[in-house]
This record gives C-alpha cells, structure tokens and sequence, in this order.
C-alpha cells in the first residue's frame, strides 16, 4: 500500500486508513479534472505551500474565502484574450493594442494605420475619418494617438481652426504660403480688395490673386501671362525694333525673377484645379468633390456649411464639365508671342506717372494700382514702381 497520495504528495502516516482512502478516492478524482490540477500549481506559486497542504485544503474546504478568491483569479488569467481584426490591414491584434474611435460603433484599428490615417490626413490639409463610418476624428482623438505636444497634434489643431474659420460665412483665406489668415468680407460673389493684416498682401477675394483693377480674374490671369513673356524676351525685341538697346540692368532681372516665380505659382494652382475640379454650370467657378454623392452646391457643401466662393446652384458633378485653366500652363502648346508694330504711335493725351512727359507710343497700364500708367520709355529704362506688378501694354 502506498504511504503517500500519488497525487499531491500528502504522508498517508499522518491519516487513518479509512481517511486515506477517502483522500485518495477525492484526490484522484479531483485530478482527472483538467483544470485542477492548474489551480493546485498557481495556488502553490502565489502561497509558497506545498502541493499536498493545498490540496488538502481544497478537498476539505478550509479557506474557502480565499481559495475562492485565487480560484476567480485563475479565471481571470486563463480566459481569452479579447482580439479584433484591424479595419485597414485586416490583422489580428488584441484589443487593448488597438485604437477604438469615439464612434457609435466603436470601430477599430492597429495603432499604426491610425497614425497613417491621421497622417494623410494632415498631408491633404483635411480631418481624419473613421474608414467604416461617417464620423470625423476630433482633437481629443489626434491626442489619444499622438502625444498632445506632437506636429501630428499642432498641425491637426490648425486644420480643425481653419475649418472653423471657413465654415463661417464670407471668410477668405490669404493665398501667401503658411500666412494663415483669413478676411472677413461682405459679399463673397463679387470681386473685392483684400489685405491681410499679417503679411500685408493685398489679394481678389474670388480668385486670389494680386488684386487687379478694371479687368475680370480670367482677363488678369492672362495679363499676368502676357506681362512675363514680355519682360523675357517681348521688350527686348520690340526696343530693338525701334532703334533702342533694351538695359539689362540688376532691377530687370530681378523683376523677371519675381515674375516668373509668381507665375509658376499660378500655373501650379491651374493645373492642379484642372486636374481635381470641375466648373460650376452657372458661373463657372472651380468646384472640388472632397466625398459623398454626386449632387453638388457651388459655394458650400451641399447640406449646409464650408462656405466659399460660389453662386448657390445645384447640380450634378457627373454632367459637370471639367475645370479649363485661364492660362496655358503646357509649354507645348505655347503660342507665339504678338509684338505690338511701333507704327503709327499713338498720342494719348495724358501724362506718364512716372516722368510726367505726355505718353506716346504703348502705355503700360499697371494692373495692381488704382491708377498708374507709364511711357514706354520709362518701361525700357526700368523706372522705378514695385516688382510685383504687372502691366497691360496697351498699343490703341
């Protein structure tokens, strides 16, 4: 006969034989159960006691407070994990390493993919939505993910203020990179002089360019244009024509210089509108499709908010015609530059602003100035007017 439970180890010596039978009759039935076996042995690291002294307690009962309490904790540790899969990559991650939205229906992703959705959304200057739900990530959000102090977080924040900013009615932001600011104006249907109070631009409220005077945005586009190509190489040969040696002085090339990187900047912005926008049928205002269906509102969403630019028709962005650029942003398609003739030079009857002599021959009508016209013999000797301006050569 054995002198200790094959089980647990208990010293039958300490028994009485009929108690001994009953243990090992209880012992072995006990751990043929699969899980007792687990709980002897956690219950034996967390109590320093030996298999046998909690095996005996637990067959007879004693502390039953606290083998019940280690018992619910050996639950605790042994039930699965909760898991989840990923809503981007589809991966299986456990729950508490995921990010879950604070949307109605708790959607979930990897902690990475949410950095890369936020990511991407602050690279396209928009708000961070959830992939499986219209709900839009709020700040307290960004945070969670990202740490309050991060780029991630401060460039987030200036998006959301900047949508705030746009979604109140007649707001025009300043078109100088990373300014910021926005105008308040009264009509955002009509073209009206803005200048930013942080940096001093002065810009059309409708397309954001230098504010022009006397001419429609389409028409300054173009002159714009037409200013650069003459400064390059236009001058230069029409004063050739004349008898006269274009002076390629320091304030010159600076000028072309100026020029030429405003016109790029407008170029880029046609082609990219050319490439993302299409025209309003109404009034032919660029109009860009960010998500939804295809009903469109020119001027602000079509349920209300994010006022811009716009007339207020409807329609349908499918039948829409795509956006034409008001310049000719592909060098292939580049026209030959028209010289005026220099025959037969008008007298116009008023005085150059800048030498005070009457003005015969072209007038450059300044685009950006209320009011000022220049001889074409002030224009060839680069006289003095800012750089940034652009001028209407005007022959008759």
């Amino acid at each position: 006969q054995n002198k200790t439970c094959p089980h647990c180890s208990l010293d039958f010596n300490q028994l009485g034989e009929t108690v001994a039978e009953i243990h090992l009759e209880a012992c072995t039935l006990l751990y043929s159960h699969p899980k007792f076996s687990s709980v002897v042995r956690l219950l034996t690291e967390i109590t320093n006691q030996p298999p046998s002294h909690i095996s005996v307690a637990l067959l007879n009962g004693t502390q039953k407070e606290g083998v019940d309490l280690l018992l619910r904790k050996f639950k605790e540790e042994n039930q699965p994990v909760p898991r989840a899969h990923c809503l981007i990559c589809l991966d299986e991650f456990r729950i508490e390493d995921m990010y879950t939205f604070d949307c109605p229906f708790s959607h979930r992703l990897c902690f990475d993919d949410a950095k890369r959705l936020v990511q991407s959304s602050i690279e396209g200057k928009s708000t961070a939505k959830c992939p499986s739900c219209p709900h839009i990530l709020q700040l307290e959000e960004v945070m969670q993910i990202f740490a309050k102090g991060s780029q991630e977080y401060q460039s987030y924040e200036d998006i959301i203020l900047g949508n705030a900013i746009n979604s109140m009615k007649d707001a025009v932001a300043c078109p100088t990179p990373n300014c910021g600011v926005h105008v308040v104006i009264d009509n955002l249907n009509y073209p009206i002089r803005c200048e930013c109070q942080k940096c001093g631009a002065s810009f059309c409220s409708i397309c954001r360019l230098p504010y022009h005077y006397r001419v429609l945005c389409q028409e300054a586009a173009n002159i714009i244009t037409e200013w650069f190509r003459w400064i390059k190489e236009g001058a230069k040969q029409y004063y050739e024509t004349q008898g006269k040696i274009r002076e390629e002085a320091k304030k010159i090339q600076t000028v072309l210089a100026e020029q030429e990187a405003r016109l790029n900047e407008l170029r880029k912005d046609e082609e990219w509108k050319s490439n993302n926008c299409r025209e309003c049928p109404n009034c032919r205002r660029p109009v860009q499709k960010l998500e939804g269906c295809d009903r469109m509102k020119c001027g602000h969403d079509y349920h209300g908010g994010n006022n811009q630019n716009g007339c207020g028709s409807s329609f349908d962005w499918r039948g829409a015609k795509q956006y034409e650029p008001i310049i000719d942003f592909n060098p292939a398609k580049k026209r030959k530059l028209e010289l005026p003739s220099g025959l037969n030079k008008r007298e116009w009857n008023e005085n150059c602003d800048s030498c005070r002599n009457p003005i015969v021959g072209l007038k450059f009508n300044c685009l950006h100035c209320p009011c000022f016209d220049m001889c074409e013999d002030c224009e060839e000797k680069g006289e003095s007017h800012a750089i940034d301006h652009s001028f209407r050569i005007m022959q008759e």
